[in-house]
């Protein structure tokens, strides 16, 4: 599995090198500048983005990568090179927002800011070669 960078702060039990690699603005720019990345867009006021170099070596190293991306950045790779795009899909759009409110990892405006993308993503659903509908976790994963 790649492993993004993101320049929004960490949320509780999150690990840099492991769940993101956490860098500045200022960072993130030069990564841009030097096109040091694979795919990256801008969310809720936060970059995230997907290394070149680290998505090169794992496919040297004969291994398929996994890049947990939104919508956004999937359906930009999609136009660059051969991918498989799967989309994640809650069961219902409630069950979404129950989700996010459970967990208590952000504010109620960040929330919905979020919830209001879903919708978003949810439609661009359509582009993908498969989705996945998260109603149960094990039969999810399988």
């Amino acid at each position: 599995m790649s492993i993004s960078f993101t320049t929004r702060t960490p949320r509780p039990n999150e690990v840099d090198g492991i769940d993101y690699h956490f860098i500045s603005h200022e960072e993130f720019q030069k990564k841009i500048e030097t096109k040091d990345l694979l795919e990256y867009v801008e969310l809720h006021g936060e970059y995230y983005g997907t290394s070149k170099a680290q998505v090169e070596k794992l496919q040297n190293d004969g291994k398929h990568v996994v890049l947990v991306i939104d919508t956004q950045g999937g359906l930009n790779l999609k136009n660059q090179i051969e991918v498989v795009l799967i989309f994640i899909m809650p069961p219902t759009f409630e069950e979404l927002s129950l989700r996010l409110n459970k967990r208590k990892t952000e504010k109620l405006e960040e929330i919905e800011k979020r919830l209001s993308w879903a919708k978003h993503e949810m439609e661009d659903a359509k582009h993908y070669d498969y989705i996945i509908v998260n109603d149960n976790l094990n039969t999810a994963y399988q």
